[in-house]
């Protein structure tokens, strides 16, 4: 289970601020997931990833990160805004295979024939 942003939040301070990277990773991966999530339509699980990673921006002193998405999360979704059905799109049908080992089939065409002229009569 991973537990880096707990961690960060029990601790309550980053005090090595050359290696910030790490819980920077923690914030911008969860702002990632938040959204993938919001897009999915899971609002509360999108809601609580967005808090943990707000916490830990606070936490670290990197809130800077997450103003942009406050807005976003700040509201719920509703109206036409709101996504909370993905409808599947069908792949197109594939055209029929032949059976293994079948031969592919050309079009043939009747042979021509050669006109003859015709006979004169007497």
């Amino acid at each position: 289970m991973f537990k880096g942003p707990q961690s960060v939040l029990r601790t309550g301070d980053w005090i090595d601020r050359p290696s910030v990277g790490i819980p920077y990773l923690y914030v911008a991966t969860g702002l990632e997931l938040a959204e993938a999530l919001k897009d999915q339509g899971k609002l509360q699980q999108a809601q609580d990833v967005f808090n943990t990673s707000k916490q830990v921006a606070i936490t670290v002193r990197l809130d800077d990160l997450v103003k942009p998405a406050e807005a976003e999360f700040a509201t719920p979704l509703t109206g036409d805004s709101a996504r909370t059905t993905t409808i599947p799109v069908k792949p197109p049908a594939a055209a029929p295979t032949a059976e293994p080992g079948a031969q592919p089939t050309t079009p043939t065409t009747a042979p021509k024939t050669a006109k003859t002229p015709a006979k004169k009569a007497p």
